[in-house]
């Protein structure tokens, strides 16, 4: 072969070479898209290529030699195999494209490299505001600015920007605390407006609130808003619930973290509680979970994950049956603004690996801005 039948024929080559990407890419990038194990991903990709056209061919070719009397051929086994490629490439990717639609460019947009490690890393949880959180709190919330997140907001709301606010509280059987820890005044303002609504709607109804919270600080820029049960606990030692911020990946703009004990076994005699739809999940509740969620906005897209580990397999199965019941609940009861959500996101998927439950869902800005538009006329319909 002539060095200028190589050359002509190099186009052909690369053509081969992208088809066979392809292949293996685009099914296994909208598989790990959808939050299937990196092992599972893998797998879907190899199997469409090469595996199936590989096995196909080999299973062709034998067949045509064990005929009793064999046809003649006019292509090449090399031209064969790169035709029945060809036939697998159209119906995977093709039908991919059918039932997939939009989220498989937005798959594709998001994972395309998903095989390829990633610098991201995990967030260290620095913020002096986190120092001010009394150490029983049970569950924090922490948002913090990002460029990402400034870029998606500023898109949305052109002159806005993200602001750091810590928020934090603990839940008891009859009794509850909280405090909120900002920058600016943003949440504080409206938490104080709320509060004196409420007040003054109780007071008309003649029921007192025995506690009520209050700014108890605001200095250097920050402000302390607080229940009056942890006034004397702030700033004397963090939480241990802080340390989950660590398995957030470090360019979260919003981490939720929360740590329930085991609750006590009640007492069948005195603590006896009627059967509702939501036993099932306050009885995984009772025996200990472990919240992570974030949300992240890698180039404008925003991504939200959460990640709940249950005491046991059994406890996740049953939290998970539970929220597909939830989800199917407000199909019907929303269908409107679910109609939109499907419209103008990517869709909500719930997974159990062990006794964990992982939630992802995304949504890039133009799909945000089509959502609050749909949202508003469902609403004034």
């Amino acid at each position: 072969m002539s060095v200028r039948d190589v050359g002509r024929r190099i186009p052909a080559y690369l053509a081969c070479a992208i088809l066979c990407f392809a292949m293996f890419d685009v099914p296994s990038a909208y598989a790990y898209w959808r939050g299937v194990p990196w092992g599972v991903a893998l797998a879907v990709g190899v199997f469409v290529f090469p595996v199936f056209p590989v096995a196909w061919h080999v299973w062709s070719e034998r067949n045509a030699k064990r005929a009793e009397k064999p046809k003649p051929r006019k292509t090449k086994g090399i031209e064969r195999f790169v035709f029945r490629t060809i036939v697998v490439a159209v119906v995977a990717i093709g039908g991919l494209i059918a039932v997939a639609r939009g989220r498989l460019w937005t798959a594709l947009k998001n994972d395309a490299l998903w095989f390829v490690p990633t610098s991201v890393g995990s967030l260290a949880p620095d913020s002096k505001l986190l120092d001010r959180v009394p150490p029983s709190a049970q569950f924090v919330v922490w948002v913090r600015p990002t460029d990402d997140a400034n870029a998606m907001i500023g898109k949305l709301a052109p002159g806005t920007e993200v602001t750091e606010i810590v928020g934090a509280g603990r839940v008891e059987a009859k009794s509850g605390e909280a405090i909120v820890i900002e920058r600016g005044a943003l949440l504080i303002p409206m938490i104080e407006r709320v509060q004196t609504m409420v007040l003054a709607f109780t007071a008309q109804n003649g029921v007192t609130i025995p506690e009520r919270g209050s700014v108890i600080s605001n200095t250097d820029g920050v402000k302390t808003w607080s229940t009056p049960g942890w006034t004397g606990d702030i700033g004397t030692g963090r939480p241990a619930v802080v340390e989950l911020v660590r398995r957030a990946p470090d360019d979260a703009f919003i981490v939720a973290v929360a740590k329930v004990p085991q609750r006590p076994t009640p007492d069948p005699k005195t603590d006896a509680k009627t059967e509702t739809k939501t036993d099932a999940a306050d009885a995984v509740v009772a025996q200990g979970v472990t919240v992570v969620a974030w949300a992240r906005a890698p180039r404008e897209q925003l991504e939200i994950d959460a990640t709940i580990e249950t005491a046991n397999e059994a406890a996740a199965s049953q939290l998970l049956d539970e929220a597909n019941r939830e989800i199917a609940k407000t199909e019907k009861t929303h269908g409107k603004e679910m109609a939109c959500w499907r419209k103008h996101s990517d869709e909500l998927f719930v997974r159990r690996e062990g006794a964990k439950l992982h939630a992802h869902m995304s949504i890039d800005v133009d799909g945000l801005k089509g959502l609050f538009t749909c949202l508003d006329m469902k609403s004034k319909m």
